[in-house]
């Protein structure tokens, strides 16, 4: 099997913690972004406390980096197995993604009152809520979209490797995705409407790809970002400007993506033991897709339920919901992803 890098795990711990003080600072105010005026940032939308707490809203850029660690890790491990098939690639992450997310799917489609037999519920089904406006967040699990998304980049994947030999493929991906944006900006309204137009995964793709690129380098014993600070702070500058604009929007997924690619690519690149609080993100980040899967919905249900103001609901938020989510999501992991990803383990790549 392909070496676990427990580097990646790190940062997928991060990238889920982000992701769960973003939808924590949203739950508790009522929005993560103070929305547009005019096309500019409202800062008169959202009371003072939201502005001091306003680095969290950055969270969201978790899954950003959520995609680009998938397109390197799939990557790598494609390119370091030594019989890979489609077929088996197929099964791997079929195992490894569909079990634990059909089992919350159900569990949160009762407990949500959605029929089994609802469009909504079908379409998460079939992983293809992303789609329509009208399920793309559904009455389900509202971080479902991007498991959607991701299955579809996998889909994708065999065009990255096919087309390749005419094409390099983050040119395929970034041709693909700004031909998308011009149509899109042709005939759709400007986010947060039209989600499904704005978060396609024709859009999302040079996300994902970009990691791609930045294993192929790394098998190869370079790096994709040789200035990583002077990358890393020009992406972050054109991000903030991407918030703020909101024709520039639809930017933000991709700019932020080109950012933790220049992390990855500097972070995974280097060989020291890891550190106190690296060991504990990596054994976070172990369990992020449990934690993923769950986080929101119940976060929803039990804030909505206290009869707080927004300052204590922040804090008791960030100090015991955090945890207690994070050791639910362990549980999960431990008891519904680690005996499937057994049973993906057993298909053989090599």
């Amino acid at each position: 099997l392909v070496k676990h890098i427990d580097r990646i795990d790190v940062l997928r711990g991060v990238a889920i913690l982000s992701v769960i003080l973003f939808h924590l600072l949203g739950t508790v105010f009522g929005k993560d972004h103070p929305g547009f005026h005019d096309k500019i940032l409202d800062v008169a939308a959202v009371p003072y406390q939201w502005w001091l707490l306003s680095p969290l809203s950055l969270g969201w850029t978790g899954v950003a980096l959520f995609f680009v660690i998938s397109g390197y890790v799939i990557h790598r491990s494609r390119l370091l197995a030594k019989n890979f098939t489609w077929l088996d690639f197929l099964k791997r992450r079929f195992w490894r993604i569909y079990p634990a997310y059909f089992i919350f799917l159900v569990v949160f489609s009762v407990a949500k009152g959605v029929p089994l037999l609802s469009a909504d519920f079908l379409l998460h089904l079939l992983m293809l809520q992303n789609l329509t406006d009208q399920t793309f967040f559904g009455g389900i699990n509202g971080v479902f979209w991007s498991v959607a998304v991701e299955c579809q980049l996998y889909a994708l994947y065999p065009v990255l490797i096919s087309c390749r030999r005419y094409i390099p493929m983050l040119p395929l991906s970034g041709a693909a995705a700004t031909i998308w944006l011009l149509i899109a900006y042709t005939f759709a309204d400007l986010p947060p409407n039209n989600p499904a137009i704005w978060a396609s995964p024709f859009l999302l793709w040079p996300a994902w790809t970009i990691g791609a690129v930045i294993a192929e380098k790394h098998i190869g014993g370079s790096r994709l970002f040789n200035r990583r600070a002077a990358w890393i702070i020009v992406i972050l500058l054109l991000l903030f400007a991407s918030s703020a604009i909101q024709p520039l929007y639809p930017l933000a997924f991709n700019l932020a993506a080109i950012a933790w690619a220049a992390v990855l690519d500097s972070y995974v690149f280097k060989s020291a033991v890891l550190g106190k609080v690296e060991t504990i993100a990596c054994t976070v980040g172990a369990a992020s897709y449990s934690i993923y899967l769950i986080h929101q919905p119940i976060m929803v249900f039990v804030l909505h339920s206290a009869s707080l103001n927004r300052s204590t609901l922040m804090l008791l938020g960030g100090i015991l919901f955090t945890p207690a989510i994070v050791s639910l999501g362990w549980l999960s992991y431990s008891m519904i992803e680690k005996r499937f990803n057994f049973a993906s383990t057993r298909v053989r790549t090599h």
